[in-house]
């Protein structure tokens, strides 16, 4: 089944955009998402979702390019380093969305991943736009096999498998 998403293409500065879309979450909440075909992992921000929820794990685990912490000593976690929003040390909390919808797909008890995206917001604050509630990455793009139609201004979602 095909689903079509409504997206928006939201100039970002003199030369740039970004694809944003609405999402509601737990049937209750709305925000914005942007689209990022060059994240690797779809994540939402921890510190929204830590004001409207216990979504959570309480302690953070930090993790830095899928090395857990259970992984590495004490001190090689002081030397952590993640590319990508938030240079330097990052902390990811796992937990769940009970549901996440887009317009009319929705996903229920989606396993994410949290993270601080005030970096994210602050700029988009200071341009006088929304705040960001996540990032759509290639895990899910991929997953439901993403098109994005530039015309006419949709992002298509298949839930039929891949393979």
């Amino acid at each position: 089944m095909q689903f079509e998403i409504p997206i928006t293409v939201d100039p970002f500065d003199d030369e740039g955009c970004h694809i944003t879309l609405n999402a509601i979450f737990n049937d209750t909440y709305e925000g914005v998402m942007i689209i990022d075909t060059g994240a690797s992992k779809t994540v939402f921000d921890s510190i929204i979702f830590k004001e409207i929820a216990d979504f959570m794990a309480p302690d953070p685990l930090i993790y830095s390019n899928g090395i857990s912490t259970e992984d590495i000593t004490e001190e090689e976690k002081n030397e952590v380093i993640t590319l990508g929003i938030n240079p330097g040390k990052i902390s990811f909390y796992f937990g769940s969305i009970r549901a996440f919808q887009l317009n009319d797909f929705c996903v229920n008890d989606l396993q994410t991943t949290f993270i601080d995206l005030s970096n994210v917001n602050e700029t988009y604050e200071r341009l006088g736009k929304f705040k960001v509630w996540g990032l759509l990455g290639s895990d899910f793009l991929l997953k439901y096999k993403a098109i994005i139609d530039y015309e006419k201004l949709v992002l298509i979602l298949n839930t039929e498998s891949i393979g």
